[in-house]
């Protein structure tokens, strides 16, 4: 538990994935999927990757 450490200051480390999934859970789907969105989903980076070319002389 957080409260029982004596080394310093409690913290705990969230992954964004985690807080987004938490945020869902809480009822704001709506925020929860722009979230998503706009930081967890690498859809768009995975496309324009699959579709690159290197070394074209276009």
């Amino acid at each position: 538990m957080l409260a029982d450490r004596t080394d310093g200051v409690p913290f705990m480390a969230l992954t964004l994935e985690a807080v987004i999934s938490a945020i869902g859970e809480t009822g704001d789907l709506d925020l929860a999927a722009r979230l998503h969105e706009r930081y967890t989903d690498f859809t768009p980076v995975h496309r324009l990757i699959e579709d690159w070319e290197p070394f074209t002389d276009e």
